[in-house]
């Protein structure tokens, strides 16, 4: 699957599931990123996507967007978002950044291998299928009948 196939579903995946979704982003030359905020359960959840297509990714799977480091990242991309309703609130809120990868089988084992030397950043991983279906690198790397 391309980056472009990726971006798209994951554009339609998240207006499903979430309450707003940003227009394609872009922090410091890097990106694109896609923001977005659930609200349906009460307290918001932010969401935030980066993608590698598969060469991308192999050649490099511990790479992540230096925009992760910055503090000031994710209050400029939720900038994009209409959440007048949460200013001042003094709370904290949930941020769960994923780099989406293609699920195919060089991937997984390249996901495989980060998660034995860096669960920390393996964990940042999420593969994703062409019907849809977002895998974690946590489910993938602790349920056995992923790893086939």
């Amino acid at each position: 699957m391309t980056k472009t196939e990726m971006i798209d579903l994951m554009i339609c995946l998240s207006r499903e599931n979430c309450s707003q979704v940003a227009d394609l982003q872009f922090y410091e030359g890097e990106g694109p990123f896609l923001f977005a905020v659930d609200e349906k359960a009460g307290a918001p959840n932010f969401f935030c996507f980066s993608f590698a297509d598969a060469d991308e990714f192999l050649a490099c799977p511990e790479a992540l967007p230096t925009a992760l480091q910055s503090p000031q990242f994710p209050f400029i991309l939720a900038e994009a978002l209409t959440l007048d309703h949460l200013d001042g609130s003094g709370k904290l809120y949930q941020l769960s950044y994923y780099m989406i990868v293609p699920d195919n089988a060089a991937c997984r084992e390249a996901v495989k291998k980060m998660w034995q030397s860096g669960v920390q950043t393996a964990s940042l991983i999420a593969l994703l299928d062409s019907d849809g279906v977002v895998l974690p690198a946590n489910i993938l790397c602790q349920d056995p009948s992923q790893l086939s």
